[in-house]
């Protein structure tokens, strides 16, 4: 199997098994997506384990959806979920920066740690102290002898351009009805999109158009080979 793949019993998982190696499993609870809300924590550490930045937020859509990487988030201070994260990384004394996924499971009100990654994730600009700090700068300020300024994260959104478009018509898709975070906000960081330095924007355009391109040239063949015959 080369992505998660859902099992009901332990049947089912020995026939996703390779009958002659041995077996070699990772295995988590599944929690259904309506039962469950998706959170993050983004946080940079001391070399022992102490939190010099930490951050928490809502992950809203993702792409693909339900399984993919955010397209849209929004920034919400969590002192439980910082509390829990910040007592995980003091027991393994991890020092750096690090991006954990989290689900809230509504049937227990438990928050359970999807991953663990040790490194700076995708979305990190959506989280910014009052003083500017994200955990990028956290890390320079520590490594370089300064001291690191403890403000409050400012509350802000966070998009994917295009991806989060895709996402949103999935879920109109999906429950018939339009997500209820589609208008623009001022506050929102943007991935690729940003007055004063239009490359990146123009960069993505022309990759992702050569994507779709690729994609539909790939299509109409297929669909072409299939009525003929």
């Amino acid at each position: 199997m080369s992505h998660a793949t859902v099992v009901h019993d332990e049947a089912e998982l020995l026939r996703h098994c390779p009958p002659d190696r041995p077996l070699s499993v990772l295995a988590q609870e599944y929690l259904p997506d309506a039962r469950t809300e998706h959170w993050i924590t983004h946080l940079c550490c001391d070399a022992g384990g102490e939190p010099l930045a930490l951050f928490t937020g809502r992950k809203l859509r993702s792409y693909p959806p339900s399984g993919g990487f955010t397209t849209r988030a929004v920034a919400v201070s969590n002192p439980e979920l910082a509390g829990l994260a910040a007592g995980l990384c003091r027991r393994i004394g991890y020092s750096g920066i690090a991006d954990l996924d989290w689900r809230l499971d509504l049937r227990d009100g438990r928050y359970k740690l999807l991953d663990f990654n040790p490194r700076t994730g995708a979305q990190f600009r959506l989280f910014e102290t009052v003083d500017g700090v994200d955990v990028v700068r956290a890390l320079h300020l520590w490594l370089t002898g300064r001291p690191v300024p403890r403000g409050p994260q400012l509350d802000r959104y966070y998009g994917v351009g295009q991806l989060d478009v895709l996402s949103a018509a999935d879920a109109l898709w999906r429950d018939r009805r339009p997500p209820t975070d589609l208008r623009p906000r001022r506050s929102t960081e943007r991935a690729w999109l940003c007055r004063d330095d239009l490359l990146p924007v123009a960069a993505m355009t022309v990759r992702f158009t050569g994507q779709a391109i690729r994609r539909v040239a790939g299509t109409v063949p297929a669909r072409a080979r299939g009525g003929s015959s």
